[in-house]
């Protein structure tokens, strides 16, 4: 909304939210970097402005210095917290694998609830010796992470396939959620993989990729036409009825009350 009204009161409560998700969590930088480049993408590729006149008008009343002084708020704001994060390199998780790669992509498709032996017998790879009921679950779990990273790629596909250029100019919200969703779970593999950081770790530190994931699998199921939308709804609510009972039979829980209370 700022980039499209430019107002100053969208700026000022972008800065804020930017500064509160920061002060939340540092990982929230990821973030802000990704908000930067569709900044430079929307300011190059969709406005075509130049570095030249970008420069030249930066210090003018107008939409680019509203985005200047937004960033330049924000540095402010943000300095005191960059000591505490550089500090804060050595974390108790180790190197992202293929599996802690998988379970991430599935936990914002879903989540799984087994018994409390299905859950060992998962978390060791024994996946073939699960019970009837941990099988159905997990089962149902797979289908539907599958089911809904299917149904992105295909709006991807569908926007780019005649044009692959088309995709970045024509389709500038399609572009905005793939990268809040992508960027922040790719920029930190490849900063984990590459670096002695491993900064890939659990789903709750990348909870705010899940918005624009709901948006795309919705949009995606929009694009097929009401007659099949209800079919896929339909299809996914049949597939977690057994997740969902799940949830409420096998509680997982850790017992800190009643340690509390001991």
């Amino acid at each position: 909304k700022a980039l499209d009204k430019s107002k100053k009161y969208d700026w000022t409560m972008y800065a804020v939210f930017v500064a509160l998700g920061h002060y939340t969590h540092h990982f929230f930088v990821i973030l802000l970097f990704f908000q930067i480049l569709y900044i430079a993408y929307t300011l190059m590729v969709l406005k075509r402005y130049t570095i030249k006149f970008i420069f030249k008008n930066l210090f003018r009343k107008n939409s680019l210095s509203r985005i200047f002084y937004a960033h330049l708020i924000l540095a402010f704001v943000l300095s005191p917290i960059i000591p505490r994060v550089l500090k804060e390199s050595v974390v108790w998780w180790g190197k992202p694998t293929v599996i802690s790669i998988l379970k991430m992509l599935m936990n914002f498709a879903t989540w799984i609830y087994p018994t409390a032996d299905g859950r060992d017998k998962i978390n060791n790879g024994l996946i073939l010796e699960l019970n009837g009921f941990d099988t159905l679950i997990f089962l149902s779990v797979a289908l539907t992470a599958i089911l809904s990273y299917l149904l992105i790629l295909h709006l991807i596909y569908s926007k780019s396939k005649n044009n692959l250029k088309g995709l970045f100019i024509k389709n500038e919200k399609i572009v905005f959620l793939l990268g809040w969703f992508a960027f922040p779970l790719t920029f930190a593999l490849m900063l984990s993989i590459l670096t002695p950081i491993p900064i890939f770790s659990t789903f709750h530190y990348f909870f705010y990729c899940l918005p624009p994931f709901i948006m795309l699998l919705a949009q995606s199921m929009l694009d097929f036409g009401k007659k099949y939308f209800k079919l896929i709804l339909t299809l996914f609510v049949i597939v977690n009825i057994i997740p969902l009972y799940a949830y409420y039979h096998n509680i997982d829980k850790q017992e800190w009350e009643e340690t509390a209370q001991y």
